[in-house]
């Protein structure tokens, strides 16, 4: 009897162990990298501009700052691709991207946090006419 519960302790410790190694195994420590590379730089805006501007957006936190990264606008031709990776001030982390277009048919591809908290990309594509663009990235400074 004891040896029965012996052994099943053993079969049991054996499958945990091998699922624990195969569940380290498998990590990945690769960062996020983007397949795009960005061409476009942003530069700090007090509020996101057009229509990425809403009452909520030009509120203040209670003890946290908003900080706006944001691109001249520019043109994204038909059927091409471009956007931005914006990087936050120190002691402080990105946490969303924003984009503005004249164009119905532009759209954000990738909108993801890129390597390290402090960096943000959007790209955007354009399956319409050609139109004018601009992108941006919102870091939180507690």
């Amino acid at each position: 009897m004891l040896r029965t519960i012996a052994v099943a302790i053993a079969v049991v410790t054996v499958f945990v162990v091998a699922s624990i190694a195969m569940g380290l195994g498998s990590a990945s420590t690769s960062k996020s990298r983007s397949s795009h590379r960005s061409t476009i730089s942003e530069h700090r805006v007090s509020a996101p501009s057009g229509q990425a501007a809403t009452p909520t957006a030009k509120r203040r936190l209670d003890r946290a700052k908003l900080i706006y990264l944001e691109s001249n606008d520019f043109r994204l031709k038909s059927g091409t691709t471009d956007g931005s990776i914006g990087r936050c001030p120190r002691h402080s982390k990105a946490i969303n991207g924003y984009f503005g277009s004249s164009g119905d048919e532009v759209v954000a591809i990738e909108n993801t946090v890129e390597g390290s908290l402090r960096r943000w990309g959007t790209f955007l594509h354009n399956f319409g006419p050609d139109a004018r663009v601009f992108v941006g990235t919102v870091c939180l400074k507690p």
